[in-house]
């Protein structure tokens, strides 16, 4: 068994963006790309269903995707304000660029609701070091992405997130869909079933001795990595 933490910062959590919020009512959670003969549009969905008033991790996730798939953002992680479709999307906010994902007249925020260039960025640096921490620990194993039958996501972020989504930031590795597993509050379960069972317990320890922690801290391997996919794949 190995082991390793990324320091992926709080962007999942809503943490360092300019309208991020927990998962709670209100926050944007879920945006797609719908597409008709006539027209395409942005779908925005809230917890609760209530009027937006921010953004979660698994809004962002979708938040960015989507963005990319119109174009508006490049593989680079740049806002691109020259697509005459989405002109009037485009604002200054703190003297830099933002896309208006809904507008203020559907929000319960005077500029609406909006992802910055910013909250592009913060989000690249927490998905490039979670993705660059899975690439060194396959190198120590000695296996590659095609032998992973199982991917486990656990966390409040796991439980909402869209896969697609997640897979085209890169956040994801492009495996078949059916092998990722979301579990939700993992942890809270198994301290659960620690307390519960002297077995489980017993169980939780010898895991936790048979586990070798791979560091990342000053590690060639996960620096090179995080360069690698800090951007956004190609599709």
């Amino acid at each position: 068994y190995w082991c390793a933490s990324a320091a992926a910062g709080p962007a999942f959590e809503g943490g360092r963006i300019y309208q991020g919020m927990r998962a709670e009512r209100g926050a944007v959670s879920q945006v797609s790309v719908e597409r008709t003969d006539a027209r395409v549009w942005l779908r925005v969905q809230t917890l609760g269903g209530s009027q937006p008033r921010g953004i979660c991790g698994s809004g962002l996730i979708d938040a960015i995707a989507a963005l990319i798939e119109l174009g508006v953002i490049d593989e680079t992680g740049r806002m691109k304000n020259d697509l005459p479709e989405w002109q009037e999307r485009f604002l200054s906010i703190n003297g830099q660029k933002a896309f208006q994902l809904v507008s203020p007249q559907l929000s319960e925020r005077s500029e609406g609701i909006v992802i910055s260039q910013r909250d592009v960025r913060e989000l690249q640096l927490a998905k490039g070091s979670i993705r660059a921490v899975t690439e060194v620990l396959l190198q120590v194993s000695g296996l590659k992405w095609e032998e992973v039958s199982r991917v486990i996501i656990a966390g409040e972020v796991g439980f909402f997130v869209n896969l697609r989504s997640a897979q085209r930031t890169g956040l994801l590795p492009p495996l078949p869909l059916e092998r990722f597993f979301v579990v939700g509050n993992a942890a809270g379960a198994g301290a659960k079933l620690a307390l519960k069972s002297v077995a489980e317990r017993r169980r939780a320890t010898e895991l936790a001795r048979k586990m070798t922690h791979v560091p990342m801290t000053g590690n060639p391997a996960y620096e090179e990595a995080l360069m690698e996919f800090i951007g956004f794949p190609e599709f």
